[in-house]
């Protein structure tokens, strides 16, 4: 470190523009995907974002063990059709709303004001998901 002198800068208006002119080497995988430019700092989620997904996780995974009970049990589709996307394929949480994994909206809006809460899934079962101990889900289970 002899020889090399580290200063301070005062911020100028002149610093803040050549700062905000560098650029980074590659874009991380985040920016890249979503096409825009990176300044290699963590991104700023909006609040809630990390539940909402991991709520997501939790309605899909009901989702696919129900769709695995009814495959196992050789039951075929008894509802209604669900809503198709752009590319004409089926919506997965219309499919999770469908097989009763997942709440439509107007339900969850009726439910808001009645709730203080949020409900508590870690009792007494070392689960890591509040749809792993449902009847649905031992079916197949015992179907094997």
């Amino acid at each position: 470190m002899e020889g090399t002198q580290r200063y301070w800068e005062p911020v100028t208006h002149n610093n803040r523009k050549a700062k905000r002119r560098q650029r980074v080497r590659q874009a991380c995988g985040r920016c890249r995907m979503k096409k825009i430019k990176c300044d290699n700092e963590m991104p700023q989620l909006p609040k809630g974002y990390t539940e909402a997904l991991e709520d997501s996780q939790l309605v899909l995974t009901a989702t696919v063990h129900k769709l695995y009970s009814l495959v196992r049990r050789g039951r075929q589709w008894t509802l209604e059709e669900p809503k198709l996307n752009s590319h004409d394929q089926p919506i997965a949480h219309d499919i999770a709303q469908l097989l009763g994994c997942m709440r439509r909206n107007d339900e969850i809006d009726q439910l808001a004001p009645q709730q203080n809460s949020a409900p508590d899934y870690s009792a007494d079962n070392s689960s890591s998901s509040k749809f792993d101990y449902s009847p649905t889900s031992t079916d197949y289970k015992e179907a094997a």
